[in-house]
């Protein structure tokens, strides 16, 4: 059972890093607008399609001065046919049903793309509809998005209809899809007492698994969705983050030792990087394998012009990359005392920061050391906004633990509030730390070596 279990880590990178980052690839089905798509044709419509196809071949045998063949790129052939293929579905039902075509449309207008319309609820059978005096041409049932097509009096070339970028207005209604998608919602399905410390740091690598680290144990410790514990790891120190590589490696950051460890999957442990004279914090898995690591100077809130507080980059084998500390100014410090770090998949670092015993903030810089915004907490809670616990799911959304109000909150990737995740309604006493494994299964630290597990919907 344990060598199963062994075999589960080292395939953590599988299940996990190639999941979750692919997973925010959405695409949307195909319509009668994708070049992809032919429309089955009547015999009439069949003629037609015969007839557009004769004159781009004509076009095609057109000569230049020089008396040579006019050279067309492939991507101009399928401009011709496409034209050719949304003339025929400009149809309107009735004609269809009486496989006649209006005389109206023996001369083809100018078919242009002029705006589209987002629909909300609203359930039609309609082929055509009058919007804004515009004529509109949709799938039947559609509820989603439409097209407005505007028809130019004058008549032009069949051969010569323009529909402006497809692709661009195809991926505009793919980003105004993904705005629109549900927020999350949470169901609890276990939830654990180990001992009595806090959970401080918690790292799920599986639906069935995750290791966790207790405040004041010598060990890391291997927990199932059953509550039980299958594993310990010695490592001598304390640690208030690790976090588990693609290789299924473990490192753990030493806040005292001013070092960062490495845990083997056979459990030896070596160290992985020295940090001094900084002290390290939290440890979060960038999205390109490597680390981000929270470093400080000094154990205080208090910064002078010499004080060092940052976040760097490191890859997997632990060569430092990139260092956070300034803004693009090269003279506004970016933090004040970082604790925990998290890289959205939009590439903002995301940051728990500390400025005062009293006051913890979020602060989300962008890849270039631009501060995107602050979050401060939300008006609603009772008491002061105490963040810890970090991370982001792949539609880009922050999910953040609020221990003194026993919440987690979720932000946008612009910031913007979207609701309360769990509350002490729902039961969450002083949540501390988390982790989402591949948007399915998320796993909350608390305090007096609590544990909950909760399916993760979207």
């Amino acid at each position: 059972m344990e060598e199963e279990e062994e075999d589960r880590v080292g395939q953590w990178k599988d299940d996990s890093g190639s999941q979750a980052r692919e997973s925010d690839r959405r695409r949307l089905p195909q319509t009668a607008w994708s070049p992809d798509v032919n429309p089955v044709l009547s015999s009439d419509e069949e003629e037609m399609w015969d007839t557009s196809n004769d004159i781009i071949s004509q076009r095609n045998q057109s000569t230049d001065n020089d008396g040579s063949r006019e050279q067309r790129t492939d991507r101009e052939l399928c401009k011709d046919r496409n034209s050719a293929s949304i003339s025929l579905f400009a149809i309107s039902n009735e004609d269809m049903a009486t496989d006649q075509i209006p005389e109206e449309i023996q001369e083809i207008p100018e078919v242009k793309i002029v705006e589209k319309l987002e629909i909300i609820e609203e359930e039609t059978t309609d082929r055509e509809e009058s919007v804004q005096g515009h004529s509109v041409v949709r799938e039947d049932n559609s509820d989603s998005q439409l097209l407005i097509i505007s028809q130019d009096p004058k008549p032009t070339d069949p051969t010569e209809i323009s529909l402006g970028d497809l692709s661009a207005v195809i991926n505009e209604v793919q980003v105004n899809s993904l705005d629109k998608r549900p927020e999350p919602s949470v169901a609890e399905i276990h939830c654990f007492k180990h001992g009595t410390e806090p959970i401080l740091a918690i790292n799920a690598f599986c639906e069935e698994f995750t290791w966790f680290h207790c405040n004041n144990s010598k060990f890391t410790e291997r927990m199932n969705d059953q509550g039980k514990v299958t594993k310990q790891i010695y490592i001598g120190g304390w640690t208030s983050s690790f976090v588990v590589l693609n290789s299924g490696d473990m490192v753990y950051t030493e806040f005292e030792g001013c070092t960062m460890q490495k845990v083997y999957k056979t459990g030896k442990v070596e160290e992985f990087w020295t940090t001094k004279p900084l002290m390290p914090l939290g440890v979060g898995l960038a999205l390109d394998g490597g680390l981000l690591v929270c470093l400080v100077d000094k154990d205080c809130y208090d910064v002078g012009d010499d004080s060092m507080r940052m976040v760097q980059h490191l890859t997997e084998e632990g060569q430092l990359t990139e260092t956070y500390e300034y803004a693009e100014d090269k003279e506004t410090r970016l933090f004040n005392f970082p604790y925990r770090v998290a890289e959205n998949f939009n590439t903002d670092i995301c940051v728990v920061d500390r400025q005062s015993k009293d006051v913890v903030i979020i602060k989300v810089v962008s890849f270039d050391r631009r501060l995107k915004f602050m979050y401060h907490g939300n008006t609603n809670t009772k008491d002061r906004f105490h963040p810890s616990g970090i991370v982001c799911d792949s539609y880009c959304r922050i999910i953040i633990t609020d221990f003194n109000n026993h919440c987690i909150h979720v932000l946008s990737e612009e910031g913007a509030f979207l609701k309360f995740l769990t509350t002490d309604n729902d039961g969450l006493k002083y949540p501390y730390c988390l982790s989402l494994y591949d948007d399915s299964r998320l796993w909350v630290g608390c305090k007096d070596g609590v544990i909950r597990v909760y399916d993760y919907i979207t």
